[in-house]
């Protein structure tokens, strides 16, 4: 979850760097006795850490470092509970002062009330060994003060373009940092992004978040950005960048490129699609079942990865859905997209709030006993009804989902009882997402 940038001190001045594989660590030369540690983060083996450069010369005190590590990672991953209270090395054993660390040192960063997590963080040997060349790269520009975090966006390589299907406007309004939204006073894009993108036709807005296509000056390559106001978003609007982070290098999951975070806003890059399932559909009208096939095999193995990492979309419908064609009217891949709703759920919990769209909503949803990620498998049902119907019911608790002849003639065995397997009533008996994968119906051919 990204919280609002306010440092636990005012005065410190970030220094770190997000993702090693995002964006490259830029820092003012070290001393010569600075040894270069990475900062993962306790019970995460996604995250590749945070490298910092420690000395003593530069951290007076043990306790100034775990300030600055606090505001790194709280940059990085987008949201800290509570400020970093202890340092633990990947076999537990507890760091007391600076003197400790050790040269290439990697260690487990831990907030107070957690436990160490004593589990494989699957950090490779090229990453540490690469800290040697990044802790000593120079300042690639001027940070603005608008920003807490250093980055190289001109050594930044874009995904492959994606045409769009529905031709988009060519005109482009190249933002300045003072350039703000209609409604608030925050930057449409801050100055350290400006600089490198320009923001153009505006997709959606409400009160807490902003869309907008983004084009790189330099490639000409498009993406979409995503503006949080952190004043007014709600938790799960803010959680949306964490879990995303969790989930990044799945091949059906939306590609999030980096993440920038100022004082009032969060701005959340991600790639560009051709379109959503929702605008396919409507110009396609029909989808063939090898089509509907392809369809749900790529839905059921991003809700398998989510839901592996003990994550609810809690909002899977055709507009979050994106499609990458291969040429007008094929689909090549689907990616889902729209984590606003989605929730951190351990196995054997369940949630009780009532979100999402009411004509996607399982059940238990309504019924308020709890519920778990078989929701999202309800979802993915409702979704393959309208494909094949090209109908959408208004509301699931009604649980009316009719096949007219039309549409039964040409449907195989194999997808009424999957669609049937999807759409059922009892969350005990319905199909999980692994059982979506080894249904007859997705492991036919396409």
């Amino acid at each position: 979850m990204l919280q609002r940038v306010n440092p636990y001190v005012p005065s410190l001045t970030l220094t770190s760097v997000p993702r090693c594989h995002e964006l490259v660590v830029a820092r003012p030369r070290t001393p010569r006795e600075a040894k270069r540690v990475l900062f993962l983060r306790n019970n995460d083996s996604v995250f590749k850490g945070v490298p910092l450069a420690v000395s003593a010369h530069r951290y007076r005190t043990f306790d100034k470092l775990l300030e600055e590590v606090t505001v790194a990672l709280q940059q990085c991953q987008g949201y800290l509970p509570v400020a970093i209270w202890q340092i633990r090395r990947l076999n537990g054993v507890l760091i007391r002062s600076i003197e400790e660390f050790l040269q290439d040192d990697v260690v487990v960063a831990l907030c107070k009330h957690e436990r160490f997590a004593n589990i494989d963080y699957n950090v490779k040997k090229t990453v540490v060994e690469a800290l040697e060349q990044r802790v000593r790269l120079r300042l690639r520009f001027n940070l603005n003060s608008e920003s807490n975090v250093y980055s190289n966006l001109r050594s930044f390589r874009p995904p492959t373009h994606c045409s769009a299907l529905h031709p988009l406007s060519t005109e482009a309004l190249t933002l300045t940092p003072d350039v703000t939204t209609k409604n608030n006073d925050i930057p449409i894009m801050p100055a350290t992004l400006a600089k490198y993108f320009s923001a153009g036709k505006q997709l959606e807005h409400g009160i807490s978040a902003a869309i907008f296509y983004a084009t790189h000056l330099h490639s000409g390559e498009r993406y979409v950005l995503k503006k949080v106001n952190v004043s007014t978003a709600q938790h799960l609007e803010l959680l949306e960048c964490e879990l995303l982070r969790q989930l990044q290098g799945h091949p059906n999951i939306v590609n999030l490129v980096l993440t920038l975070a100022t004082k009032n806003a969060a701005y959340l890059l991600f790639e560009a699609m051709d379109c959503d399932l929702f605008d396919l559909q409507q110009q396609k009208k029909s989808f063939d079942e090898s089509e509907l096939r392809f369809i749900m095999k790529c839905i059921a193995t991003g809700l398998n990865y989510i839901h592996d990492h003990e994550i609810m979309h809690r909002d899977i419908k055709d507009s979050n859905v994106l499609v990458k064609l291969k040429m007008p009217m094929h689909i090549r891949n689907l990616k889902i997209t729209d984590f606003g709703l989605a929730s951190k759920c351990p196995a054997g919990f369940v949630l009780f709030q009532i979100v999402g769209t009411d004509a996607y909503m399982a059940p238990e949803i309504f019924q308020k006993t709890g519920y778990t990620y078989l929701v999202d498998c309800f979802a993915a049902g409702v979704l393959l009804y309208t494909l094949i119907t090209n109908f959408v019911p208004n509301e699931s608790r009604k649980l009316s989902y009719p096949l007219w002849p039309q549409h039964t003639e040409c449907m195989s065995p194999e997808l009424k009882h999957f669609l049937a397997s999807l759409l059922e009533y009892d969350p005990s008996k319905r199909y999980s997402s692994k059982q979506m994968l080894e249904h007859a119906f997705l492991r036919g051919r396409e």
